[in-house]
């Protein structure tokens, strides 16, 4: 299914499901809040690139969960109260924020993981990743870098995941298992937050982590220099002894010498010499080497302490693809002129767009009149009798029980011992009803000017028929909207999947009072579009009746065929009056039928009936 088939739908399951409203148009992409109701618009641009489809979606799933599940106004003063850089605040607090916005979608919406794990594969292309520069990377930024990607390893995101461990190994060979180890352990807490105060006190833990770790490398870094110095002030102290028990020793030789002994003794003190020379200088060399590690240490305690502190004072690089809805909003502006400049848009969708789709389309309920209801209800009982018959039947036949032979059941066939001799074991008897599809149909009925009169009386008894007639098929539920009444942008509740035919006759009743002016067929299909999405049944019908005059027939024309190619959605026409040149090019020979009057409406309507119940 290509973007413009399911787009339609797609943006109306978001502004219905997460009460956000989404329109599509113009060259930017933006979310922001218009007086108490959110916006989110998807710019318009060429669909045959897969790429910026995925953003599409993905843009418009995000922001549209960020409005459902942060609170921004609590969010914003928590992260204000924390004593550290509000840059890196908001930084951390938006990764956080993000995984959680991210996880609960994908709880509460079938395939929004698969969607947002596309655009956590794009995101990840866009950064600046060389896996070659790793090793050349200031540990400042790279405390950054391992957060951003651990907090989206935790909930799942592939994407991160083999980054993540090269990034990991690099920052502990630097800063060593124990501080990553703690950092983990806190980072881990992305998967279980639950609102925008929870991601705000992660925030804070994660950096109060950090700070701590600044006093640790720096008392690391003192205990490797209180190490050091008593060892040097040791090896002072002892070089003069040695030098004094030296000099004693020379003056004890030389009386010995003087009285014959001297020349054995100082053979003796030579070996002696020699050999506490040896162990004099293996001590000093295996001090120098324990000074030197001590140093390193220090020197790379205080170096941690120091790309901590440049991290918590905001001097390190955050990377601006972090930021998910700024990143795709960036993408699709940018994507969206440049195929305007290419041609590959056409401009009549820039000046339409934001004027004719689902989530611009404002529904009110019609008020109901008694005025017309006795006229309508005799009319249209006339018709239905008729129509409810021959559907009763057309089901009947169409759900008769087939018999078949099994090889397991209850009752035997007639024949089965005959069978079983010619080693047959399919000798149980086995019935069968075909069950038909559960079906939603909303009824678009045209309520502009050109409808009033005779025709508007015969739509609405067409309406009020078709209604009475399939309330007793169990597995059809119906709606009734109209379009072009007083306002280009807004279709008219008449029933609504759950309402009975009389609800609808005392509506339709006021239908026939509306004085409509346009004939906004356009916008009627988007509003079609939206009843449609929520609904649950395995099919979806869309019946419009209409004298076939739209005010932009080539839009409607190509929005019908976008619709049909879509597997959610049919559409289907009621022409009223002399309609076959209008009615059937625009919905097509096959879905199409023609009520000139009021005298072939019952059997226009069941061919059309059987049509739709019966595929």
């Amino acid at each position: 299914m290509s973007i413009m088939q399911s787009l339609p739908i797609y943006v109306a399951a978001l502004s219905r499901d997460l009460k956000t409203r989404v329109t599509f148009g113009g060259n930017d992409a933006y979310c922001e809040k218009l007086h108490n109701e959110w916006l989110v618009n998807i710019p318009v641009f060429d669909v045959n690139n897969e790429e910026t489809c995925v953003a599409a979606y993905a843009y418009a799933l995000h922001e549209s969960g960020h409005v459902k599940f942060t609170d921004f106004d609590a969010a914003d003063h928590a992260e204000k109260q924390l004593p550290f850089n509000q840059a890196l605040v908001r930084h951390l607090s938006n990764v956080f924020k993000d995984t959680y916005i991210e996880r609960s979608l994908s709880k509460e919406l079938k395939g929004a993981f698969a969607r947002l794990s596309r655009m956590r594969v794009w995101l990840t292309s866009q950064s600046n990743f060389d896996e070659n520069e790793i090793a050349n990377k200031e540990t400042k930024d790279l405390i950054v870098q391992f957060m951003y990607y651990q907090a989206f390893s935790e909930v799942g995101y592939d994407a991160y995941k083999s980054r993540l461990v090269i990034i990991e190994n690099e920052f502990r060979d630097r800063t060593g298992d124990a501080f990553v180890d703690g950092l983990k352990a806190i980072l881990v807490r992305c998967r279980t937050l639950s609102s925008s105060l929870e991601c705000v006190e992660l925030t804070n833990d994660v950096l109060v982590y950090l700070k701590d770790e600044i006093d640790n490398q720096q008392q690391q870094q003192q205990k490797g220099g209180s190490q050091q110095q008593p060892q040097q002030g040791g090896n002072q102290q002892q070089l003069p002894q040695q030098g004094g028990e030296q000099n004693q020793q020379n003056g004890d030789d030389a009386n010995d010498d003087q009285s014959g002994n001297g020349k054995s003794q100082s053979g003796d003190d030579a070996n002696d010499d020699q050999s506490g020379n040896g162990q004099s200088n293996a001590f000093d060399n295996s001090s120098s080497q324990g000074d030197q590690q001590s140093n390193s240490n220090a020197t790379q305690s205080s170096q941690n302490a120091q790309a901590i502190k440049d991290v918590l004072d905001g001097k390190a690089e955050l990377d601006e693809t972090s930021d998910a809805g700024k990143a795709l909003a960036e993408k699709l502006s940018n994507q969206s002129k440049e195929d305007v400049k290419n041609g590959k848009v056409n401009p009549s969708d820039l000046q339409d767009a934001h004027r004719a789709n689902a989530s611009n389309i404002k529904e009110k309920v019609m008020r109901s009149d008694h005025r017309y209801v006795p006229m309508l209800t005799q009319s249209a009982e006339k018709q239905t009798v008729y129509v409810r018959n021959r559907i009763r039947n057309l089901i009947a036949a169409k759900q008769l029980v087939h018999v078949s032979r099994k090889t397991s059941g209850r009752r035997l066939i007639s024949t089965a011992g005959t069978r079983l001799a010619t080693g047959d074991s399919r000798v149980f008897r086995k019935k069968e009803q075909v069950k038909l599809t559960n079906t939603a149909i909303t009824i678009l009925l045209d309520d502009s000017g050109s409808m009033d009169g005779e025709r508007g009386q015969v739509a609405s008894i067409a309406t009020q028929a078709i209604i009475q007639a399939l309330s007793t098929v169990n597995f059809v539920k119906t709606s009734v909207l109209t379009f072009g009444s007083d306002n280009a942008n807004a279709v008219y509740r008449v029933k609504n999947f759950d309402e009975s035919p009389y609800r609808c006759v005392q509506r339709l009743s006021s239908h026939l009072c509306s004085n409509g002016c346009y004939t906004p067929l356009l916008q009627g299909l988007w509003g079609g579009l939206k009843e449609l999405s929520q609904r649950q049944e395995q099919r979806k019908v869309m019946l419009v009746i209409t004298d076939g005059a739209p005010d932009n027939r080539v839009a409607c024309r190509d929005l019908i065929s976008r619709i049909r190619k879509s597997s959610d959605c049919e559409v289907f026409g009621i022409g009223i009056g002399d309609a076959d040149q209008l009615v059937k090019p625009l919905f097509g020979d096959k879905f199409a039928v023609s009520v000139s009057n009021i005298d072939n409406l019952a059997d226009e309507i069941f061919k059309l009936s059987e049509q739709i119940l019966i595929k």
